[in-house]
């Protein structure tokens, strides 16, 4: 356990054609102190509350140039609670909106309890983008009450999308923005996903687990959150623990098999409340063809 990560992100059998453009560093209430001050004295630095925005240039094998700079916004894992309410993430979801991509994705766990989902109210309210706001459900959503979730990001004029796809059109080439119901408690009929058609197909799911359907139904790219990025990672080891299926192997960052690509987001929140070494994010693609 301790050298698979290290084996997946120095041997990848197929490379992947990204390139970092810019990380800009967001600015955040200074009222909120991580937890856990003491692991300074031992050089540690909790991560919690240092969010930045990561934007890259990512080249799709048969992306169709007609999609080509396609813009996505990630926003993944905000565990909105406790060490994440409102007061917190006010002034981020501001700023998260200025970066006015072609649209916008949610990638699970938005809250941690059922009372999470009344308290933050109106706190994703105003999003707006050209291709649309999109969702798809965490875990944590569905332990908290996934029908209250999807009723307030509804009226929030945010799809969610379960097991479902919408098509969108650009100059007679079609994208399929396709949305994957939670892998542990959702709903197993993927038969939409799997019989999608499109010139261009972009595969939202909670899980990296969820890889093997991003294969399997043509997806050029698939997002996935879950992970935290290991959350808590070590020099040279990388996360100790990482909640998958496949142990480490899809931890963080890009990966590719076959035609489709996999990006794994740090995310902007966690639980529990301590990062090392892995800052939370909000990721920005822009999406060219090869």
């Amino acid at each position: 356990m301790v050298v698979d990560h290290g084996v997946w992100k120095l041997i990848r059998l197929q490379p992947v054609r990204v390139k970092k453009i810019k990380t800009v560093k967001l600015r955040t209430n200074p009222k909120f102190v991580p937890p856990f001050g003491c692991l300074k004295k031992v050089g540690i630095t909790n991560q919690i509350y240092l969010p930045q925005v990561v934007e890259y240039e990512l080249k799709l094998e048969g992306w169709p140039k007609e999609w080509s700079g396609l813009t996505i916004v990630q926003v993944s894992d905000l565990h909105y609670g406790k060490f994440f309410p409102t007061a917190y993430y006010d002034g981020i979801i501001r700023q998260i909106k200025q970066l006015k991509p072609d649209l916008f994705a949610f990638t699970g766990d938005l809250i941690n309890s059922k009372k999470d989902a009344l308290a933050m109210k109106g706190l994703l309210k105003g999003f707006k983008a050209p291709l649309g706001v999109y969702a798809v459900l965490g875990n944590h959503d569905h332990g908290a009450g996934a029908e209250a979730l999807t009723k307030a990001l509804t009226q929030e004029s945010i799809r969610v999308l379960d097991n479902e796809v919408v098509y969108r059109k650009r100059k007679g080439k079609t994208l399929a923005i396709m949305g994957a119901s939670e892998l542990w408690y959702g709903n197993r009929d993927r038969s939409i996903i799997l019989n999608s058609k499109a010139d261009a197909k972009l595969f939202l799911a909670h899980h990296p687990d969820h890889y093997f359907l991003g294969k399997k139904s043509g997806a050029h790219l698939q997002i996935s959150g879950h992970t935290h990025g290991g959350q808590i990672r070590f020099p040279f080891l990388g996360p100790l623990i990482v909640p998958s299926n496949q142990g480490r192997k899809y931890a963080q960052g890009f990966y590719r098999e076959k035609n489709t690509v996999l990006f794994v987001t740090n995310g902007i929140g966690c639980y529990p409340p301590l990062r090392t070494l892995c800052a939370p994010e909000i990721v920005k693609l822009v999406l060219k063809p090869t």
